[in-house]
């Protein structure tokens, strides 16, 4: 992205094209034919997207679980829900609410349409501020490559709070660099504060977005004013919502971004190993993007605010050692290193043999970008299988599970069951594990064997498996099975050998298996003691 405004040349083919239309009507088809490429790279990122294919991930069934408990709140005097707001990286309010009235209108195809939705406002934010600043065949390169990373198609058919941020950022940035008006810089405002309600890390971001503002225009005080008057917007909206709801929500914006601890550790190699698989290559060019771009002081600014946003959360969580949703966060730095990378490849196509090496080069993106997005697609268990065995035996009662997924698929077709997360249960310790297996307080137990990346959860999960195996009262329903082709882990399915006492629905609070995160404290967890079943 470079500063100023460009006006670019029509391309040779465009005008060849044009030649074979009546005067009268290339205008129009001038217009169709400058929105061809972009529309090109929609319909492959649509495609890229939705071939992905698995069961619910357990934050999309928690999620829409929530925004359900919500609504059944506000609208119809249901008892208050979980205090979601203690562990979720969002205001509960916001997205969990939308993802709910999406699933009550198409089920969670259409939530997940909807961040695929998303995700093309965002290619198309993408391309249009980057043609705005740089030219047409930057702007196309730049939504080109964004498009096809891996994390991008993976966020785009997925059901969590993660589209909606990017796209606002990516709204909001549009028209601070394309739109000149003070009511355009209080729109980008409005989309500021709604990306950091959709998810509060989205706060980091917003200096670098405010900055690119200043440094785009002409003028530096009439960038200055206009990132004031953005800033102004979102003070005011923020402020508002911290005095009404802030004591709901600051604790888990101290949960998750501000005060956040490793849930599942890992070393600062073996991320730096992940994030050069997810977006190596895009670095790469990007940063030889920067050298392009960077002839003049405003364009080495750019660039280096460019890059500095797409190091924010990779930085951080190497930092904290934390490896859970560290794919799915390169997604934001491709927002960022997409222009630069665009410009990149501009440059490479006006130099000898022109486009050969930038399609060697596209190939190579979105090879990788098709292979990660459906290696992170399959990363959690499939319950297809887990769905089948307790359909051919739907008996009421307390079942727990590791995937907060069985609860969003068997809620409707079997209202009596009740599902505990074992999350929660593994949080408390082993002794507790034991003694929930030897006070048969469950009915179904559904654990998955395998590591989690987390030692108390591994551990745990270990005495748990031990205890059921050699527990008198429980039984395999059926012999054990893959979590996923090809895979190590396997699903183990037990059962209580004879019908029990039940436990009082009422001895969790709300939904007992969107009680808490991993590794959280046992936030909503409520398990009575044997005594008071009856």
């Amino acid at each position: 992205m470079t500063s100023g405004y460009v006006s670019a040349r029509p391309a040779t083919w465009r005008l060849a094209i044009l030649s074979f239309v009546a005067p009268t009507s290339r205008p129009r088809a001038q217009a169709l034919l400058r929105a061809l490429p972009i529309a090109v790279v929609l319909c492959a990122q649509s495609a890229l997207s939705l071939r992905l294919s698995n069961t619910a991930f357990e934050d999309e069934a928690l999620y829409i679980g929530a925004g359900r408990a919500i609504l059944a709140h506000l609208l119809g005097g249901a008892p208050a829900p979980a205090d979601y707001g203690a562990f979720f990286s969002g205001a509960p309010g916001f997205y969990p609410v939308v993802a709910a009235v999406l699933d009550d209108l198409g089920g969670l195809w259409l939530v997940r349409l909807g961040s695929l939705a998303l995700m093309l406002v965002a290619t198309t934010c993408v391309w249009s501020a980057t043609t705005h600043t740089a030219g047409t065949r930057p702007g196309v390169l730049a939504a080109a490559v964004f498009a096809t990373a891996g994390s991008v198609l993976f966020v785009g058919a997925l059901g969590t709070f993660d589209a909606l941020c990017i796209a606002l950022l990516a709204v909001a940035a549009w028209l601070l660099v394309t739109r000149p008006s003070h009511a355009a810089c209080a729109a980008a405002g409005i989309a500021l504060t709604g990306a950091v309600a959709a998810k509060y890390a989205a706060a980091v971001f917003v200096p670098a977005v405010l900055l690119l503002a200043v440094l785009v225009m002409p003028s530096l005080r009439q960038g200055v004013a206009r990132a004031l008057v953005a800033t102004g917007t979102m003070s005011v909206l923020l402020a508002s919502a911290l005095l009404a709801w802030g004591g709901d929500i600051l604790g888990g914006v101290a949960f998750t971004t501000t005060a956040r601890r490793a849930f599942s550790p890992a070393s600062g190699w073996q991320l730096l190993t992940e994030l050069a698989h997810d977006v190596g290559l895009l670095i790469v060019l990007a940063l030889l993007g920067a050298v392009v771009v960077g002839r003049s002081l405003r364009g080495r600014l750019v660039a280096a605010v460019l890059l500095g946003a797409a190091a924010l959360l990779p930085a951080g969580q190497i930092y904290l050692g934390e490896e859970v949703s560290f794919d799915k966060h390169t997604a934001f730095s491709a927002l960022f290193l997409a222009p630069l990378t665009g410009c990149f490849l501009s440059w490479l196509s006006r130099r000898p043999l022109r486009l050969i090496p930038v399609l060697v080069l596209f190939w190579g993106l979105t090879s990788v970008g098709i292979n990660r997005s459906h290696d992170m697609y399959r990363e959690w268990p499939n319950v297809s299988r887990v769905l089948t065995v307790i359909d051919e035996d739907p008996s009421p009662g307390l079942y727990a599970s590791v995937g907060r997924s069985l609860s969003y698929y068997t809620r409707a077709d079997h209202p009596g069951i009740r599902w505990v997360d074992l999350y929660g249960l593994f949080a408390t310790g082993t002794h507790s594990v034991r003694d929930a297996v030897e006070q048969r307080r469950f009915d179904v137990v559904a654990v998955t064997s395998g590591e989690t990346g987390n030692r108390t959860e591994d551990r745990a999960k270990a005495v748990l498996l031990s205890a059921l195996r050699s527990s008198p009262s429980y039984e395999l329903t059926v012999a054990p099975f893959p979590v996923r082709r090809w895979g190590t882990k396997e699903w183990y399915v037990y059962r209580l050998r004879e019908t029990r006492p039940r436990c009082d629905a009422t001895a969790v609070s709300g939904d007992p298996l969107l009680g808490g995160p991993r590794g959280t404290r046992t936030h909503n967890l409520r398990i009575k003691s044997p005594q008071l079943c009856h």
